[in-house]
């Protein structure tokens, strides 16, 4: 009886150590040759007062433009000059828990996608 309990206690244990209960996304922003991204948390909570990330919508042309400075002060932005309506849906789910992801072909947003989730909350 006693090696059972020692044997179930060692079990949840080792189940324990591959828990993500409490996982977070800790990743600022990213800029790279074709894409920028990062959690909109994370970069608000970063320890510099540099980085940012956000898109918008122009009131006058309706289109979208989404940018990003990371910490070395890269900056990138690029737009969307017709978007669809998966395009406002997308802008418009942008929150404090959104992982944003944003590729470009030259001054072009060519994919936006705002990923929101339990790990990316404030």
């Amino acid at each position: 009886m006693k090696l059972i309990k020692i044997i179930t206690i060692a079990a949840v244990m080792l189940a324990s150590q591959f828990s993500f209960a409490g996982w977070q996304n800790n990743t600022t922003v990213t800029i790279g040759t074709s894409s920028f991204y990062g959690s909109l948390r994370a970069t608000r909570d970063s320890a510099n007062n540099t980085e940012y990330l956000a898109c918008y919508v122009n009131g006058q042309t309706d289109a979208i433009t989404c940018f990003a400075r990371d910490a070395s002060s890269n900056y990138k932005s690029c737009t969307i000059a017709s978007p669809d309506d998966g395009d406002y849906a997308t802008v418009s789910a942008v929150s404090s828990s959104t992982y944003l992801y944003v590729a470009f072909s030259g001054g072009t947003c060519t994919r936006v996608q705002a990923t929101n989730g339990s790990y990316n909350l404030p």
